[in-house]
């Protein structure tokens, strides 16, 4: 049988030592917490490894009770999902690059003959915009249902001239490429956000240049279908895909705010105001997964890994809580 951290510890498996030794502190210190606790205090164990932008599981050995020391916090929350949603892309890669070559960085911010392109450099990704297409992206009035697709592909000359290529001939709004120092870590280092128009089509071609520029590795990536040729895809996250996890933490008649809602659309907001206030007021994990589900907009919108990862979070809660509430039922059969 999986336990809670088994789906974590697939992607950390650093984290099973540190559970050892959260495990040790418990027992020789004669501390008592019941299965929610230990995820709460798992999670911010993650979190506090997250030490100058990298995972670093030998700092949080050093450190295990003064961690756990205090309540898991919304900001743990966030950087656990940060480090969680990292590791559940990378992978260590067999088949390795060597940097860019001139040639190629020269392909990757060149802009498309005529046409507007605009580029940018955040701290893990290079992103290429071609914002006179007509997609707008999440949310957008012209294009709602956005389709991602990822490429396992070497960076080799001649790649990002043809993706401009398809790009422009299928009105993608933008791709973004993995830091040439993070490349070599991640099973995508090339993510396209499309509209579904001509889906097929692009597919193919998207197909024809994977299996040119493919790597040998390939992996099965969460959340994403294989397309063949180191060539996924996947679905944008949408707001109804958020609210069905939302709906997983709450009790029967919690969920009624939403299944039964009232005429009145100012009382109905009330109403879900006054449940998030009330689960934020427990000061508990399904309180905080909760009221980190609710901040999701279009504005601030989940990539599909964080999705995963708080897929993750909210199973790992629910396998946790009834574990809790079978263990109380036993105690009381047995008190009796």
């Amino acid at each position: 049988m999986m336990s809670v951290y088994d789906k974590f510890e697939k992607y950390l498996p650093e984290m099973a030592e540190v559970r050892a030794r959260y495990n040790t502190y418990l027992a020789d210190n004669h501390l008592a917490k019941n299965t929610e606790e230990k995820l709460s205090d798992y999670l911010a164990l993650v979190a506090a490894s997250y030490e100058k932008q990298k995972f670093d599981y030998v700092f949080v050995l050093k450190d295990v009770p003064s961690v756990v020391a205090k309540p898991l916090s919304k900001e743990d929350l966030s950087l656990a999902l940060v480090v969680l949603s990292r590791r559940l892309r990378q992978q260590p890669m067999m088949d390795k690059i060597n940097g860019f070559s001139q040639q190629v960085r020269d392909e990757l911010w060149s802009v498309p003959p005529e046409k507007e392109c605009d580029r940018e450099f955040g701290a893990y990704w290079l992103y290429k915009t071609f914002p006179f297409n007509k997609f707008r992206g999440m949310g957008g009035e012209e294009e709602k249902n956005v389709v991602r697709y990822a490429l396992n592909v070497k960076p080799d000359v001649g790649l990002f001239k043809k993706l401009d290529g398809i790009c422009l001939k299928y009105d993608v709004f933008n791709y973004k490429v993995a830091a040439e120092d993070d490349y070599n870590n991640r099973q995508d280092p090339i993510i396209i956000y499309a509209g579904n128009r001509q889906q097929k089509e692009m597919q193919q071609d998207l197909l024809g240049l994977a299996k040119r520029y493919r790597r040998k590795d390939d992996y099965e990536m969460i959340g994403y279908q294989n397309l063949g040729d180191g060539l996924y895809g996947a679905d944008e996250v949408k707001a109804q895909d958020v609210m069905a996890l939302r709906m997983k933490l709450l009790k029967p008649d919690e969920r009624l705010v939403f299944t039964q809602p009232l005429d009145d659309e100012w009382e109905q907001m009330d109403r879900e105001y006054d449940l998030k206030a009330k689960l934020r007021k427990e000061k508990s994990l399904r309180g905080l997964l909760y009221g980190a589900l609710c901040s999701v907009s279009y504005d601030n919108a989940l990539s599909n890994g964080e999705f995963q990862v708080y897929q993750m979070m909210v199973n790992a809660y629910l396998k946790a809580e009834n574990s809790h509430q079978l263990g109380i039922c036993a105690k009381n059969a047995f008190e009796r």
